[in-house]
């Protein structure tokens, strides 16, 4: 899947492209998909410093944070009985759980 047609299926989720962690989630979200795995959710390079994986983590939260909050996006349908925003590695799986069920669909 293309890249773009991921991000536009994060900003439909209400996640601004504003923020920096929509780029980190979308990185993280084409990372699966093509590897095939999740792996940690965090688009960042294995000798990031931890202090890069905190940033990383942190702004992935607060685009979902954003979105859960303030957005007039389609997030909340991905969970419907949460009374919280859900986590970034829990935001990616549902994405990924999400592409895959459209892509089986096809046009």
């Amino acid at each position: 899947m293309k890249a773009s047609a991921v991000q536009r299926e994060v900003f439909q989720m209400g996640l601004s492209p504003r923020h920096k962690g929509f780029h980190y989630i979308s990185s993280a979200i084409c990372a699966a998909l093509d590897s095939g795995a999740l792996g940690s959710g965090a688009p960042t390079p294995e000798s990031a410093s931890p202090s890069e994986q905190e940033n990383v983590d942190r702004c992935m939260r607060y685009a979902i944070h954003y979105a859960w909050d303030v957005s007039a996006g389609r997030i909340r349908e991905l969970f419907p009985s949460a009374a919280l925003p859900p986590s970034p590695v829990e935001f990616i799986h549902a994405m990924l759980w999400e592409l895959d069920g459209s892509a089986r669909k096809g046009p």
